[in-house]
C-alpha cells in the first residue's frame, strides 16, 4: 500500500550495505520533498484509504493474490494455507509467483502492524521469497525436515555468502505437511534467460562463468549439490545507485548430497557457461588468443556432454581463468600474483551487464 512515488526512497534507506544508504536524514527529507508533487497527483487518482483496506482485509488480499497468480496450478487452498502458516510467524502473503521444480513460490512481507508495534518476531524485516515444499506424499517426512534443518540449512549458510542470496529460515507445519523455505527477496531482479539473444563480450561471458562457478564450488565444498542449475536459477541483482550487477545462483529448492548430482551440476554449469560464448566472438578474437579460446570451448562441450568424475567445478573455473588471462592482461597478472581475481571478474561484468539488463 506504499505509494509508488516514495517506494524508491524507502528501498534506498533499507539497503543492506550502509554505504548505499542516504548519508543523512536531510538527504532523505530532500528526496521526500521532491516526491510531494507526484504524491499529490497519485493521491487524487486513488484513495489511500481503499488501498489500506484492500491490504488490511484478509479475504480481499487473498482474492487479489489468486487473481494475479502466474501459475493456475497453485490453488486457492494452498494460497490460504501458506498465508495461515506465515501469519503464525509474523508474515503476510503478498503474491503467488509460480513454481520452481514443481514447488510453489510466493512473496511475503512482515506484518506491518507487528512491525509498527515493535512486535515482529523475526531477526530482520526484509521481504522474503517463500518456497512451499509439499511433503504430503513423502513416506518419511520427519527425515526430510531433519535433513533441511540439521544438514542443508547449516551447509547453505556456510556456502551462501557474498553474492548469494541467503536462505533465512525454515518453517515446518505438521498440520498441512508443508515445509516453507524463506529466502531474501530481490526486487526488480533479472534472470539468466534475459541474456538469451544477446551477444556477450568474451570478457563478460568468462567473467560471469567464473563468478557462477565459484558459487556452486562453495556448495560442493560444503557437501551439497545445487541440483537446479539452469538459466532461470541465475539471478541478477541490480544496484541502481552505482549501476552495478551482482549475479547469484538461486533456486536451491532440492539440494542433494549425492555425488552423482554434483557431477550433473558440473555438466549443467559447463553447458550454461558455453551458452554465453558466441562463436562469432571467438572468430573475431585476436588470432593470438583464438586458438586457446577454441580449446576452452571444446573442453566445455566435452564436459557438458559427459561430466565424468575426473571433471569438477574447479576444472571449469580453471578454464574460466585461462580464458580471462588470455583476454585480459591485468587478470593474468592478478592470477599469477595472488590478487583478488574474484573482485576483478565482478568488475568486468558488473556495469556492462547492468546496461544490458536494465537499459
Amino acid at each position: 500500500s506504499v505509494p509508488m512515488a516514495i517506494r524508491p526512497i524507502i528501498e534506498n534507506c533499507m539497503q543492506r550495505s550502509p554505504l548505499l544508504r542516504p548519508k543523512s536524514a536531510d538527504e532523505v527529507i530532500a528526496r521526500l520533498r521532491e516526491s510531494l508533487p507526484k504524491l499529490q497527483r497519485d493521491r487524487r487518482r486513488t484513495s489511500s484509504f481503499s488501498a489500506t483496506m484492500r491490504y488490511g482485509d484478509k479475504n480481499s488480499r487473498l482474492e487479489e493474490i489468486d487473481a494475479s497468480k502466474k501459475d493456475q496450478s497453485v490453488g486457492n487452498d494452498l494460497i490460504a494455507t501458506v498465508d495461515r502458516i506465515l501469519q503464525k510467524h509474523g508474515y503476510v502473503l503478498r503474491r503467488s509467483m509460480g513454481r520452481v521444480k514443481g514447488h510453489a513460490i510466493f512473496t511475503a512481507t512482515p506484518d506491518p502492524e507487528l512491525v509498527a508495534a515493535g512486535r515482529f518476531p523475526d531477526v530482520n524485516a526484509y521481504p522474503k521469497i517463500v518456497t512451499a515444499l509439499d511433503l504430503q506424499g513423502e513416506p518419511n517426512r520427519s527425515a526430510i525436515v531433519e535433513s533441511w534443518t540439521a544438514r542443508y540449512l547449516p551447509a547453505l549458510r556456510k556456502a551462501r555468502q557474498g553474492l548469494m542470496t541467503p536462505l533465512h529460515r525454515i518453517v515446518y507445519d505438521a498440520e498441512s505437511s508443508l515445509l516453507l523455505l524463506l529466502s531474501e527477496q530481490v526486487e526488480d531482479a533479472r534472470f539468466g534467460q534475459h541474456l538469451a539473444g544477446q551477444t556477450l563480450e568474451l570478457e563478460e561471458a568468462f567473467g560471469l562463468g567464473y563468478l557462477v562457478c565459484q558459487q556452486v564450488k562453495r556448495l560442493h565444498e560444503n557437501g551439497l549439490a545445487h541440483n537446479n542449475i539452469c538459466a532461470e536459477a541465475l539471478l541478477f541483482k541490480g544496484i541502481r545507485q552505482s549501476r552495478r550487477v551482482h549475479p547469484a545462483m538461486v533456486g536451491i529448492v532440492s539440494p542433494s548430497e549425492d555425488p552423482m548430482d554434483m557431477q550433473r551440476d558440473v555438466g549443467k554449469l559447463a553447458e550454461l557457461f558455453a551458452s554465453w560464448i558466441s562463436e562469432a566472438a571467438i572468430t573475431g578474437a585476436d588470432p593470438l588468443v583464438r586458438a586457446r579460446l577454441e580449446v576452452i570451448v571444446h573442453d566445455l562441450a566435452a564436459i557438458a556432454k559427459d561430466p565424468s568424475t575426473q571433471n569438477s567445478v574447479a576444472h571449469i573455473i580453471e578454464l574460466c581463468e585461462d580464458g580471462l588471462s588470455a583476454l585480459d592482461f591485468n587478470f593474468g597478472v592478478l592470477r599469477e600474483n595472488g590478487g583478488d581475481i574474484h573482485a576483478y571478474a565482478l568488475l568486468l561484468i558488473s556495469h556492462s551487464l547492468y546496461g544490458r539488463l536494465w537499459a
